[in-house]
């Protein structure tokens, strides 16, 4: 068994678990799609607040921008799978650890396997920003029909271990509700409240102790350093 950094981070887990690493505003450089507006090459970064959501119909008015990518996902429209369309290191080193295993949850796209591929996208959930994606909808209404590609496991026995910030939880129960796994939510500080958690739906909430104990800013890209590494739980 690896070394344990620190054994307040101890958990049991999953021999095989799966890992859900959050996404980030860091994105790589050239990294816009490829859109043909009337036979007029055009790079394109989706942005919510131009009305350039995964889910608005592209220019030609016939599919959804989400539809698009999901078509076009083998012939160099999109440069970057979703582990390199992130800069910080951490998505590359669960990519090597994990390789199928490791999943990134976008506030624009849902759950994404990490080699799918994502174009450069202005969106998030953070608290009074003016990209959050639901600000655009009356009544909280979400109009977004996210990825879930977790749906495609054929292994419900292993847990799925989510690393991510508490304005994106909701997404992730919303998203691994009706999955038969246990999943694993780290928090960091205070304790996170399960409103949306039903009685006896499998999710459990652990806190992560980072080395630094003064890390509040990014704690995530710790945690994830920490499972590339084998140092929290097998």
């Amino acid at each position: 068994m690896p070394k344990i950094a620190n054994p307040l981070n101890r958990i049991k887990l999953s021999e095989k678990f799966i890992t859900v690493l959050t996404c980030s505003s860091d994105k790589q450089n050239n990294s816009e799609m490829l859109y043909f507006n009337n036979n007029v090459p055009q790079l394109i970064e989706l942005n919510a607040t131009i009305g350039l959501r995964p889910d608005d119909l592209t220019y030609g008015e016939e599919y959804t921008w989400r539809e698009y990518i999901e078509n076009n996902q083998q012939n160099g429209i999109i440069p970057f799978m979703a582990y390199q369309l992130y800069t910080k290191n951490a998505y590359c080193m669960l990519r090597d650890a994990f390789e199928d295993r490791f999943f990134i949850q976008s506030a624009g796209f849902g759950i994404v396997r990490s080699n799918y591929r994502l174009p450069k996208y202005n969106i998030t959930f953070t608290v009074n920003n003016e990209i959050n994606r639901r600000n655009y909808f009356p009544n909280g209404q979400d109009g977004y029909q996210d990825f879930n590609h977790l749906l495609e496991l054929d292994n419900n026995r292993e847990d799925i271990v989510y690393v991510g910030g508490k304005s994106y939880v909701k997404q992730f129960i919303e998203l691994t509700r009706a999955l038969p796994n246990r999943k694993v939510i780290f928090y960091i500080g205070n304790p996170i409240h399960n409103n949306y958690i039903n009685a006896g739906e499998n999710f459990i909430f652990h806190q992560y102790y980072p080395e630094n104990p003064n890390q509040r800013t990014n704690w995530q890209y710790g945690l994830a350093r920490d499972l590339a590494h084998g140092h929290i739980g097998w």
